[in-house]
């Protein structure tokens, strides 16, 4: 699972436009995952503030956890990594019971 923002130009909507589309020209860590992974599911949450690093710690609390590539994603930041691992599909109950901020799902089609 990969944790980011959305709070350039284009907002949230922008964002999942860029990451649901073929990937062109690799801009960030997260494109060049894209070129080999598919994108199922988005958890979300709307506001003007990054919870991306409070969510990427609040992964890594989640049991069974691992970082598959130190500071993936992280470059910009002291986060190990914004790129979490599991053996089975995290549960979102889970998340929100640990997280501040609490997200909602989308289903990719």
């Amino acid at each position: 699972m990969y944790t980011g923002s959305a709070l350039g130009s284009g907002g949230l909507r922008g964002r999942l436009n860029h990451h649901l589309a073929p990937v062109k020209k690799p801009h960030w860590h997260v494109d060049y995952l894209r070129q080999a992974a598919v994108c199922r599911e988005v958890w979300y949450a709307v506001g003007d503030v990054s919870f991306e690093h409070a969510w990427a710690s609040t992964l890594l609390q989640l049991p069974d956890t691992s970082i598959p590539v130190a500071r993936f994603g992280a470059s910009d930041c002291r986060c190990p990594a914004h790129l979490v691992a599991f053996p089975a599909k995290p549960q979102i109950a889970a998340f929100n019971a640990l997280a501040e901020v609490k997200v909602r799902a989308w289903v990719v089609p």
